[in-house]
């Protein structure tokens, strides 16, 4: 039981620093997204920014900072 709160919580922390690290990456993108040659050389941090959002909104509403994933999830 613990061990799949330890796990689940290390995977949601995960994708916080994911999305947080691509951030500009990924508005640049959409800022230019007629830009192909910016797309093709950004692609894998666009794919794993949108697969991070993705997951994390699937159990949050808005992007959560690491301090309230630990306070929830340990509560």
């Amino acid at each position: 039981m613990l061990d799949e709160k330890i796990t689940a919580l290390s995977a949601t922390m995960e994708q916080v620093h994911t999305v947080t690290k691509y951030r500009q990456i990924y508005q640049a993108y959409k800022k230019e997204s007629t830009d192909k040659a910016f797309a093709g050389e950004h692609k894998a941090e666009i794919l794993l920014y949108e697969k991070a959002l993705a997951d994390l909104k699937k159990s949050y509403s808005r992007i959560p900072l690491c301090k309230s994933i630990l306070h929830r999830n340990l509560r």
